[in-house]
């Protein structure tokens, strides 16, 4: 508001000019910054559930990376408080970053199923798939800190991880939350 109010004074129009190249990079990054918290937490998970979330989110992949994306369910709720809601989303919106960033893929699936009163989530795809000894060789730097924050994340809300994935074979990731213990 004060460069907008900065650029009415009595300025050079080079000086106005400037102004308004601010004005418009904060602007663009008041966006971002919005789109960004978005993401990370979108309003419709505490309005309506992490299922009504799922189907949300395969929609936008699909709009924003021209790929096939499904979601199926035998569940109707996930019963659990929203911090943890939360952590589950983030689990797989970094899966399906990662597919969208490193796979070449075409198709996702995501399915939630009831397992030993808990909920087991897969995330499939057909992408090049990937050798999984190479992935504990790389470093944080080189980018393979998404798959540690998945882990970690299911270990952190009791549960168990597991990949399946040869390269030129697509990827199966499958995890398992409790929902009567955490």
């Amino acid at each position: 508001m004060k460069l907008a109010d900065l650029k009415k004074e009595n300025i050079s129009e080079l000086n106005k000019a400037e102004i308004q190249s601010v004005l418009n990079h904060i602007s663009t990054a008041l966006e971002n910054s919005r789109k960004i918290t978005y993401d990370l937490s979108p309003p419709i998970l505490y309005e309506l559930g992490l299922i009504e979330t799922m189907y949300w989110l395969v929609e936008k992949i699909e709009e924003e990376n021209k790929l096939k994306a499904t979601f199926v369910t035998e569940l109707t709720d996930v019963d659990l408080p929203e911090q943890k809601l939360i952590l589950i989303y983030r689990i797989i919106q970094e899966l399906v970053n990662n597919i969208v960033k490193h796979a070449k893929a075409s198709k996702i699936d995501i399915t939630f199923g009831s397992k030993r009163e808990g909920i087991e989530i897969t995330v499939i795809d057909n992408g090049e798939g990937f050798d999984v000894n190479k992935l504990a060789k790389v470093s944080m730097e080189q980018g393979g800190f998404g798959l540690f924050a998945v882990k970690e994340r299911v270990r952190n809300l009791g549960g168990t991880f597991a990949i399946d994935t040869k390269k030129g074979e697509g990827t199966n990731v499958k995890f398992y939350i409790p929902l009567k213990s955490i």
